[in-house]
């Protein structure tokens, strides 16, 4: 069974990737991770136990009903995310306040320098630089 009233002409930044069984935790996960971001995000939710009413009317969660191991639950939910940076997360879990946020600042930060870096090597890419003892 998959429940999904997510829109589909909608850019989701952020895909959060939760294998489920605690279905008292998961509208605390929600809401830590509405505090940790200010980003457009949906959370896909794969576990065999039904999702809770307050997160069926978030138009932001995807659940898909699944017996499977955990492995198998984060495949499934990898297959149907839709957002630019995927995370995974524990439904025992919880986001600090603007985790996501720094989390993806600094992926963005840190992969210009790698492109700037990559246009700036001439380099053999596979040759191996010696290191000197000092």
């Amino acid at each position: 069974m998959i429940l999904s009233i997510w829109e589909n002409n909608v850019q989701v930044d952020i895909t959060i990737l939760v294998p489920a069984i605690r279905t008292e935790r998961w509208v605390s996960l929600y809401n830590s991770i509405r505090e940790s971001t200010s980003r457009s995000f949906e959370l896909i939710i794969v576990g065999p136990f039904p999702l809770p009413e307050e997160l069926q009317k978030k138009v932001n969660v995807k659940y898909v009903k699944d017996y499977g191991n955990p492995v198998r639950a984060s495949q499934i939910g990898s297959l149907m995310a839709e957002g630019k940076y995927i995370f995974w997360a524990s439904d025992d879990g919880t986001f600090q306040p603007g985790a996501l946020d720094k989390a993806i600042d600094c992926l963005e930060n840190n992969e210009n320098k790698s492109k700037n870096a990559r246009l700036q090597n001439t380099t053999n890419p596979f040759q191996i630089q010696k290191q000197t003892a000092t």
